[in-house]
């Protein structure tokens, strides 16, 4: 009997799918504050817009546009849709009215939503980030912003003021490789000089809070999902914990072993896979994302850190990184039992 089914043989069966819990309504979610982060394509792009906070403990820092909820509002739509109507001055940049601004970016009103992140910070504080496609309104929010600035009477309308458009992979890249969790997050950006209209390159600095609550997201960390498949729960482990659950197990091995089971098995590899220990405890499948995502951003860092990697190398790299992808799909969907 070969190496690979005396592994197998110690494998038990997990509990099917079939079982796995669905997350939460979005409107039971008892957030803080809500935001949209718009993007647009442009070809084989997508970009995101950013603007920059005028006042405040974050001043000159890139944020979307968000704030706290207000007394009254019941979902986080409301308060998403509201301040980016506010923030953007939608009303005037591409003359959508506040409740335009609603159901445009409403998941059971249109389809422009792409992912609703719901994210719980380690210290327990909620946000809700709607990232939506704008592309057919992108020229004119960035063209008309600075006027309607320039016109804008009320204080919600003058939080901004600078427009910049980022690339959707160097921003994630940018979060990715954030070397600590307070470290600053800086970030190739066209910025829109507000005299002439032109875009200018620069290096901008993320607001800490928009790293922080959509960290999850961009680094492919676990999640459950809501009611509908774009709605996207993340809560943020505390440091000490990650630590435990790297004390604890081998990653490395963990990593081998997911990986000898999907080659074994594909789809159906967590079939296999509830792995029995002393006292019949078992291995969760949060080790095992642990050990995947920190694989993910090993072989992410060598394919961005050298151009002249051997192709076959390269090629091996890709569809390893892919394969992990797919794997950490499925394990999600263990999110919220005790098999997590």
């Amino acid at each position: 009997m070969n190496i690979m089914k005396r592994y197998v043989l110690v494998l038990a069966l997990l509990l099917p799918l079939s079982s796995l819990s669905v997350g939460p309504a979005l409107s039971q979610f008892d957030y803080h504050s809500a935001s949209v982060l718009p993007f647009y394509k442009r070809g084989n792009d997508k970009y995101f817009v950013l603007t920059r906070e005028r006042w405040g403990r974050d001043k000159g820092t890139y944020d979307d546009s968000g704030g706290k909820r207000d007394k009254g509002e019941m979902h986080p739509v409301i308060t998403a849709g509201r301040e980016c109507w506010e923030e953007a001055i939608l009303d005037k940049t591409i003359g959508f009215s506040l409740k335009q601004t609603l159901d445009y970016i409403d998941i059971t009103k249109s389809k422009n939503t792409a992912y609703i992140i719901a994210n719980t910070t380690r210290k327990g504080a909620k946000n809700v980030t709607y990232i939506t496609d704008f592309t057919p309104y992108s020229r004119a929010l960035v063209d008309n912003f600075y006027t309607a600035l320039s016109q804008a009477t009320k204080t919600e309308n003058k939080e901004k003021d600078r427009i910049a458009l980022v690339k959707w992979d160097d921003f994630k890249a940018a979060i990715v490789n954030q070397a600590g969790y307070n470290d600053p997050v800086y970030v190739p950006a066209l910025v829109v000089n507000p005299k002439t209209k032109r875009k200018e390159r620069e290096n901008i600095l993320l607001r800490p809070y928009l790293v922080i609550k959509l960290g999850g997201f961009f680094r492919d960390e676990s999640y459950q999902t809501g009611k509908n498949h774009k709605i996207r729960f993340y809560t943020q482990m505390p440091t000490a914990q990650k630590a435990r659950v790297a004390q604890k197990y081998d990653l490395k091995k963990l990593s081998r072993g997911v990986h000898a089971l999907y080659e074994l098995y594909g789809e159906q590899f967590t079939e296999h896979m509830f792995i029995s220990t002393k006292h019949g405890n078992f291995i969760p499948a949060s080790a095992y994302v642990e050990a995947l995502v920190q694989e993910k951003n090993e072989i992410q860092k060598e394919l961005d850190s050298s151009s002249f990697l051997h192709f076959f190398r390269k090629r091996k790299l890709k569809n390893k990184y892919n394969d992990i992808d797919k794997i950490l799909a499925i394990l999600y969907r263990y999110k919220g039992t005790h098999y997590y």
